[in-house]
């Protein structure tokens, strides 16, 4: 699962062997706001195919 800082511009991320915290990430102003505007369930992240 995901949860955002959004002026912090980072992410934490739960994975396997732990919570991966400040992972920073970019995006233009727009876009953030948009982000902002539609938090609302959850983000899965896969590994598939080695990938």
């Amino acid at each position: 699962m995901l949860s955002w800082q959004y002026t912090q511009r980072t992410v934490s991320i739960w994975t396997l062997p732990g919570r991966m915290k400040n992972v920073a990430f970019t995006a233009a102003p727009e876009h953030v706001a948009r982000l902002a505007l539609c938090r609302r369930g959850e983000s899965d992240l896969l590994f598939r195919d080695g990938m």
